[in-house]
């Protein structure tokens, strides 16, 4: 399957999350004054794109305006072909598809996520991926547009009767993404993050489409996805300039 299938899609949801222009047909910058992070700073491309030649310039206008650092995620082929001065290689994004079914586990219950369970599902996200609550207000806007979006199915697990996990799905033409799967620290290792993949696997499977993820190389967990049964379809890196942690 082409990237840029898996690529939009990921283009897609995370517009959801901070600003997103398009420099041409197959450039794209997303931008936030909220996020900091390399994911919501940044300048990507589609495969085979035509790069124009003042690409980073625009960027970098962009977003060090939002008080950010730039950002460049490069497909890990064209590492040669494109130069970045003054930029740092910081991680690389391992973008994965499923291909074999994920046992998930009695005890842990997946449910569609409602506007009664967005405040439970806005902690469950900031604790995992964050650990504190300071990007509440954002986040919890964000999740009440998402609810009216119909590519959208936000997720929550529940173990007993608390709220645990939570994850997003987000269905285009061709292929269904799963994001944001995170689990409250005191319940991991507990088969809740593979009972979220599980529903989303048989989701995707519903509607006869592949189901794809990304994670961070950093984040340690390829190895987590590789054992429930996702294979490393192909990377990039990040080339981050003047990062805050190099």
């Amino acid at each position: 399957m082409n990237k840029s299938v898996f690529e939009l899609n990921e283009i897609e949801w995370w517009s959801n999350w901070c600003t997103l222009e398009w420099l041409n047909d197959s450039v794209y910058l997303f931008h936030s004054n909220v996020f900091k992070e390399e994911l919501f700073n940044r300048v990507g491309y589609l495969q085979g794109a035509n790069l124009l030649p003042n690409f980073l310039e625009l960027a970098e206008q962009k977003i060090e305006k939002e008080g950010a650092c730039p950002s460049v995620f490069v497909f890990k082929e064209d590492k040669e072909r494109i130069k970045l001065k003054d930029y740092k290689l910081t991680d690389e994004l391992i973008v994965m598809t499923l291909r074999q079914k994920i046992n998930g586990f009695s005890q842990v219950t997946i449910e569609q996520t409602t506007q009664d369970k967005i405040d439970e599902w806005c902690k469950v996200y900031l604790k995992a991926f964050y650990g504190e609550l300071s990007l509440y207000k954002h986040v919890y806007t964000i999740l009440n547009k998402l609810l009216e979006n119909p590519h959208v199915q936000l997720l929550h697990a529940t173990l007993g009767n608390f709220v645990v996990g939570v994850s997003a799905l987000y269905e285009s033409k061709e292929c269904v993404g799963v994001y944001c799967v995170g689990t409250l620290p005191e319940f991991r290792r507990k088969g809740v993050a593979t009972s979220i993949l599980k529903h989303a696997s048989e989701h995707a499977e519903n509607l006869g489409k592949p189901l794809v993820l990304q994670t961070f190389l950093a984040d340690g967990v390829q190895k987590f996805y590789e054992e429930r049964g996702f294979v490393k379809v192909y990377s990039k890196l990040v080339y981050t300039k003047n990062p805050r942690f190099a």
